[in-house]
């Protein structure tokens, strides 16, 4: 029961400061079941990662809508093969402060591997972080309705300036994106993914 939970903490929260106290000697390790770190800890979470789809796809709602049904097929498909032993084909969500038609971002359970799905070999999707989208959006906002010139000096390996070209198109207003790095590995995958 609880109360013999919180007993049994105690006491060995008094052994281990005990033996902290007494030189040379071992933290004792309690037997299973004696402890309640492991019974009130929270799981360890895996954190999500998010995903923008490429606009170059999704030009109406039932392109978008296909390639959310392709993902979440092959999302559970992957983990009933794998030691997680399954996620819900549903548990791709969209992040709702970063759904525009420009910033269409999902958040996927942490343990998906991108590189493994067929519909991100096909291009389908960029794997990019939120904060990556939170900084385009930020700068979305400052851009106002004519056309924009935006200059990304720390560009690779891309998927911001792409991100940020997609939004000018999205808007109709026009404009250009110049994206450099200094990073030449990084800046080559940057080519690649413009291509």
């Amino acid at each position: 029961d609880a109360g013999q939970i919180l007993t049994d903490a105690s006491h060995d929260q008094k052994r281990i400061k005990h033996s902290h106290a007494a030189p040379g000697r071992d933290v004792p390790h309690p037997p299973p079941g004696q402890t309640t770190q492991a019974l009130l800890a929270p799981p360890r979470a895996v954190p999500r990662r998010f995903i923008r789809l490429n606009a170059l796809f999704h030009v109406d709602r039932s392109s978008v809508e296909d390639t959310l049904r392709a993902l979440s097929s092959e999302i559970a498909s992957e983990a009933a093969a794998g030691p997680e032993g399954g996620a819900p084909a549903d548990d791709v969500r969209a992040v709702p402060w970063l759904r525009s038609d420009a910033l269409r971002f999902y958040s996927l359970p942490g343990h998906v591997r991108l590189s493994r799905l067929p519909s991100y070999r096909r291009g389908l999707y960029y794997g990019m972080d939120a904060s990556s989208g939170a900084a385009v959006r930020a700068l979305l906002r400052d851009l106002g309705d004519g056309p924009a010139e935006v200059l990304d000096l720390c560009a690779a390996p891309g998927l911001k300036a792409c991100a940020i070209f997609d939004a000018l198109l999205s808007r109709g207003a026009g404009g250009t994106v110049t994206a450099a790095d200094v990073d030449a590995p990084r800046l080559r995958t940057a080519v690649q993914i413009v291509r």
